[in-house]
């Protein structure tokens, strides 16, 4: 929905996934202490009336879920035929293989007992190709040489 624009459709992606994180512990939003910092990313109450107020859709899936295992079978037909595995814009199946990877990099235990072992007996790629991680250092010396030449 948002291709054009990826900044937009990382920040609605994170205010829905904090959203969801959020209501997993039973909270509508985050609390901040007094004389606590507000951090960029952090939905605090006023935050989530604004988004409210503009009628922010929550949710926009509207398609019954598939079991695990279809999708995982889904995967390995992709990656049969195509010799690759999906891309994130791969639809429904891109999701999939995207919310495998944030599973697996959140490091979350129920997945990495049961799941991440079948992706990982079929050489499944976990972090896609292109997107190496670096460190903060890599990182910030990228933006100097960037900020030199630019």
């Amino acid at each position: 929905r948002y291709k054009a624009d990826p900044k937009l459709r990382n920040g609605v992606h994170h205010i829905r996934g904090k959203r969801n994180a959020l209501r997993k512990e039973g909270k509508e939003f985050e609390e901040i202490p007094p004389n606590g910092k507000v951090l960029s990313k952090t939905l605090t109450a006023e935050r989530l009336a604004k988004l409210n107020n503009i009628g922010f859709v929550w949710k926009v899936s509207t398609t019954p879920r598939l079991p695990w295992e279809e999708r995982f079978q889904d995967c390995m037909d992709y990656y049969e035929r195509e010799g690759r595995w999906p891309p994130q814009s791969a639809g429904r199946l891109g999701e999939w293989v995207h919310s495998q990877r944030m599973h697996y990099a959140q490091r979350d235990a129920n997945f990495m007992k049961y799941k991440a072992r079948q992706l990982d007996v079929v050489g499944f790629e976990w972090t896609p190709r292109g997107n190496t991680r670096v460190t903060w250092d890599e990182g910030f010396e990228m933006l100097m040489d960037y900020g030199r030449t630019n």
